[in-house]
């Protein structure tokens, strides 16, 4: 196992779940299966299940994979029912290769088919959701109140991150039905000894070993690449999620736990998933200092010359800039033919052509975006950037003049 790796296992992400105890009174497996409408539940003890079989038994596909870490998420199809009522997105975790948490969203601002766009949004479609997250809450409570007994009443997190709660437990599993007013209705599924912590954060890891830890992630490469690996990957779906989606892969990238459907909310969503990046960020910000970090915004411009500090500390940036349709189908072209030039002298011959073309593209702005900056070529003059759209949108390379031409000049990173 190289140095990395130790480091990585040993001091950051290695989970071995809670102690499993003995099983009491408590319903049939088969019988819990039946109310949460999934195969989940293989024995009464899910934290010691592989992720990737569970997730193959659940028919979720796989979204991320790290060192040691895996998502599996589903955005299912409308006719899908589980706890009776229509999830929107449902997604299992895993550190360790173990299970480690899953989570069920139902009625919620970013997917609700009635706010998709402008012209959708209108006083029945409000009316329409907030119909729908209460038939969502109730339909939910009934069942696990049936199973369970009465839940217990909690609060989690704190500021626009804060939540309603209710728990029930069984056999070490907690059983989270969450809810902000006007936003969203979801389950999180994760042990007792986790949910017992309400949200709030613990540090369990020394600055110093986390500053090691990440400069282990970042990879040189012999064509001059140097790009940070490791990031967790996560899919907005069809929605206007790429801020909170790529703040979660980049707080999961540090160890700290989040959700881009709580993020979302925190920052006032909008109709169709958009949200305000300000009060993004400013969310963001008062939850990170929680663990110990700081996040603070960057001076500079996207020039290898400001980022490339950063990049080498295992530290990535949060960019906003605006989408531009038809550079952003020339960057994924240029990217895939990109990984079969491997000398670098050629590779700059082609980026020529490609700075004159994106010079004289024609713009078609769609809207503000959100990614990460993750990577840099020195003799290339590029940048890599990571979107929250999918694997194959996980490492893309620009050059600087293209990213000057789409930047709206707000960087940000987390640091100690």
């Amino acid at each position: 196992m190289t140095h990395r790796l130790i480091l990585f296992s040993i001091c950051f992400l290695l989970w071995h779940g809670p102690a499993k105890p003995a099983l009491g009174q408590a319903p049939q497996v088969q019988t819990l299966n039946q109310v949460l409408g999934l195969e989940l539940f293989q024995d009464p003890w899910l934290w010691d299940d592989s992720a990737v079989e569970t997730a193959g038994r659940l028919k979720w596909p796989k979204e991320s994979e790290t060192t040691e870490t895996e998502s599996y998420r589903l955005y299912p199809r409308p006719g899908l029912r589980v706890l009776q009522t229509r999830p929107y997105s449902l997604a299992l975790y895993g550190r360790g290769t173990r299970v480690e948490r899953l989570s069920l969203v139902f009625a919620n601002r970013g997917d609700h088919p009635g706010f998709r766009d402008k012209e959708s949004y209108t006083r029945q479609a409000i009316q329409d959701f907030r119909l729908a997250l209460e038939r969502d809450m109730q339909l939910i409570q009934q069942q696990f109140t049936h199973l369970f007994g009465p839940p217990q009443r909690q609060s989690y997190g704190d500021g626009n991150i804060r939540e309603r709660v209710w728990r029930w437990d069984w056999n070490q599993h907690a059983f989270l039905l969450r809810s902000q007013q006007d936003a969203h209705v979801a389950l999180t599924i994760l042990p007792s000894s986790e949910a017992d912590q309400a949200g709030r954060a613990s540090k369990t890891v020394s600055d110093a070993e986390i500053r090691k830890i990440l400069r282990a992630r970042v990879e040189r490469r012999p064509n001059g690449d140097v790009i940070i690996t490791d990031i967790p990957m996560v899919d907005q779906g069809p929605k206007g999620y790429c801020g909170p989606a790529t703040w979660e892969r980049y707080l999961r990238y540090l160890g700290i736990p989040a959700d881009m459907y709580i993020l979302a909310n925190a920052a006032q969503a909008r109709p169709g998933g958009g949200t305000n990046p300000d009060r993004l960020a400013a969310s963001v910000y008062s939850y990170v200092r929680q663990f110990g970090r700081k996040p603070r915004p960057i001076r500079g411009s996207t020039a290898i010359k400001y980022i490339h500090g950063y990049i080498d500390e295992g530290l990535p940036i949060m960019w906003n800039m605006v989408v531009e349709k038809n550079l952003n189908r020339l960057f994924s072209i240029r990217s895939n033919a990109r990984k079969k030039i491997e000398n670098p002298a050629d590779w700059r011959r082609v980026l020529e052509t490609g700075r004159q073309q994106s010079g004289s593209l024609p713009w078609e702005v769609d809207e503000a975006h959100t990614c990460m900056i993750i990577g840099y070529n020195s003799h290339t003059n590029e940048i890599c950037i990571s979107d929250s759209w999918g694997s194959r949108y996980a490492e893309r390379w620009i050059t600087e003049e293209e990213a000057a031409k789409i930047s709206l000049g707000s960087l940000s990173i987390v640091q100690w």
